[in-house]
């Protein structure tokens, strides 16, 4: 039996809970909190006014992340996202998607 038939022959549910046993500890954004901090002022210059993004993501477990970036390591880091994105939604377009998602649904 090839892979693909082994994996379409799958239920969603058995995909899932065998992603969850490989993968228990996955956890999920719960909030994310954001502001732009400007640096009016430095030790070596009298006016610097430099933006920096600041985001404070919390997880479900209570685990809290804070990320500072320049502006520019933002727009590069908004980039990267929405090309993942859309890479994603190419990928649910393709057939073999398709195929593994009427197959899950007629298991279920």
């Amino acid at each position: 039996m090839s892979f693909e038939d082994r994996f379409l022959s799958r239920s969603r549910s058995e995909i899932e809970h065998s992603i969850q046993h490989v993968h228990p500890c996955t956890r999920r954004l719960s909030q994310l909190r954001w502001r732009v901090d400007v640096n009016i002022s430095t030790n070596l210059l009298s006016r610097a006014l430099k933006p920096s993004i600041v985001l404070e993501m919390t997880l479900d477990d209570g685990t809290i992340f804070e990320m500072e970036s320049s502006v520019a390591k933002f727009q590069d880091l908004r980039y990267h996202v929405a090309k993942l994105l859309k890479e994603i939604q190419e990928i649910e377009k393709s057939s073999l998607y398709k195929i593994a998602e009427k197959t899950a649904t007629r298991l279920s």
